[in-house]
C-alpha cells in the first residue's frame, strides 16, 4: 500500500547567478553555483558578485519521513540584449530529505549554466 501526501513548498532564498563578466564572448564557458560551497566559473566567465544556490522549504508533510526529491527541468535562459544564450545545464540537489518532528524539511538547490 502506498501513502500520497500533499506537501507545501516555499522558496526561502531564490538562486542567483551573482554578477559576472564575460571577458571573450566567443569562448564557451560555464558558471557553477553549487548547492554547498563558493560559485566558479570556467572560461572566459569572471565572478564580481558570487551567486547563492536557492533554498527551499517543504512544509506541512508528514513527521519524520524521507522525502525523494526529482526535479526534470527543460528550460533556456537567454539575455534579451543579445543573441548570446546561456543555457541551464544542470541542477545540484540532493536525492533525499528528511522531515522533521513538524514535517519540515529544508534544502539547497545550485545549478551549472553554459554560455556557448
Amino acid at each position: 500500500m502506498s501513502l500520497t501526501a500533499l506537501i507545501a513548498i516555499s522558496v526561502l532564498q531564490p538562486l542567483s547567478f551573482g554578477e559576472i563578466a564575460i571577458v571573450k564572448n566567443s569562448v564557451p564557458s560555464r558558471l557553477v553555483v553549487p548547492r554547498g560551497g563558493a560559485a566558479y566559473s570556467y572560461g572566459q566567465i569572471y565572478i564580481i558578485d558570487s551567486g547563492v544556490p536557492a533554498e527551499v522549504l517543504l512544509y506541512d508533510g508528514p513527521a519524520n519521513t524521507e522525502l525523494t526529491i526529482d526535479v526534470n527541468f527543460n528550460d533556456k535562459m537567454t539575455s534579451v540584449f543579445s543573441t548570446n544564450q546561456f543555457t541551464l545545464r544542470r541542477l545540484d540537489y540532493p536525492t533525499k530529505v528528511y522531515t522533521d518532528s513538524s514535517g519540515q524539511a529544508t534544502f539547497k538547490i545550485g545549478a551549472e549554466t553554459h554560455k556557448f
